[in-house]
């Protein structure tokens, strides 16, 4: 018998709105839980009340470096 494993929690972090999306809805439609931000500040924020067991981080965000 095989087990699944439980939805993850994911933060997914990018400026491109477009790449935001996609990653996001993909990973949702795959059973996880995912936050998103677009900026470094607000992933930082979030990281603040939040803690997703996989963070998925753009190298080059506009006020942040990955």
């Amino acid at each position: 018998m095989i087990v699944a494993s439980p939805p993850r929690s994911v933060l997914v972090v990018d400026d491109d709105e477009g790449l935001l999306l996609l990653m996001s809805e993909t990973l949702r439609a795959e059973g996880h839980t995912v936050m998103t931000a677009s900026s470094g500040a607000t992933m930082l924020t979030k990281l603040s009340h939040e803690k997703p067991e996989l963070l998925l981080l753009d190298l080059k965000l506009k006020d942040a470096q990955g």
